[in-house]
């Protein structure tokens, strides 16, 4: 990407991503597109001059200047939270499909939306989430599952996975069926605040994430058991990259860290 492009400036009018080996595009279904969040697209065709096509009612007023929350979209829509607890879903050609209040929360909707076929999922700093439908942005449940969920979920098949805060400066994570919003299990505290979102090694079925204690943490992926914890210098507030069973992660030590996933 950085050899293909020289300046930054002149970036995002018109982009098509492209997983590699695919000939067609394919929405990305959640943040960084993967259970283990490597993100690996091409990108075909990029236009060097920057025009707006459209732009939204203002979603972040009152408590942040930038959008926390980002989109995530299918072959139809896109869907984003906002500080003020409301989530939208647009159009691509910038219509307003709908919008949901999801509840009074102090900080809104920091988390990005996990999407699958017929729902969105997504979580709060009310400290619940939810599950939504997609055409028309009603609740089909919620769940409130500790004070704050501000990473985004990671979704597989019938379950989603996602980072969760307490106000005791502490968190865990929690796994909890697709269908119903039950828990299928909740891991051991973390020790601190995690604002890392987790990946999945699939060979080895370890979730990892970066935990704000200054740990790179490993657990089971069927029972949520602790395997592992790595300490590092800094808060890891990244979301780890996992490939060919390596892990990768930055740190606010302003590391750039490599660890193996069966450790």
């Amino acid at each position: 990407l950085f050899d293909r492009i020289r300046d930054a400036s002149s970036l995002w009018n018109v982009v098509q991503f492209e997983k590699p080996g695919k000939s067609n595009s394919e929405p990305i279904s959640f943040y960084r597109g993967s259970v283990s969040r490597d993100a690996q697209f091409e990108i075909s065709r990029v236009a060097l001059t920057l025009k707006s096509d459209w732009i939204s009612e203002q979603i972040n007023v009152g408590i942040h200047h930038a959008s926390k929350s980002s989109v995530v979209g299918d072959s139809d829509s896109l869907y984003v939270g906002a500080d003020t607890s409301y989530f939208y879903s647009f159009s691509k050609q910038g219509n307003l499909n709908w919008k949901t209040y999801l509840g009074d929360a102090s900080k809104g909707i920091h988390s990005t939306a996990a999407v699958d076929d017929d729902f969105v999922y997504i979580g709060s700093y009310k400290g619940t989430v939810y599950k939504l439908d997609k055409q028309n942005g009603i609740i089909v449940w919620m769940r409130t599952i500790g004070d704050t969920v501000g990473a985004s979920p990671l979704i597989d098949r019938d379950t989603i996975t996602f980072s969760v805060e307490t106000n005791s400066l502490n968190g865990y994570l929690v796994r909890l069926n697709k269908k119903n919003g039950d828990i299928i299990w909740m891991s051991p505290p973390l020790g601190e605040q995690a604002h890392s979102s987790p990946a999945l090694d699939v060979p080895s079925g370890t979730l990892v994430l970066g935990v704000n204690n200054s740990t790179i943490q490993g657990f089971s992926y069927s029972s949520g058991r602790r395997l592992w914890s790595i300490g590092v210098n800094g808060p890891v507030k990244s979301t780890p990259v996992v490939d060919g069973g390596i892990g990768y992660v930055t740190t606010w030590g302003k590391e750039l860290i490599a660890f193996n996933m069966d450790k």
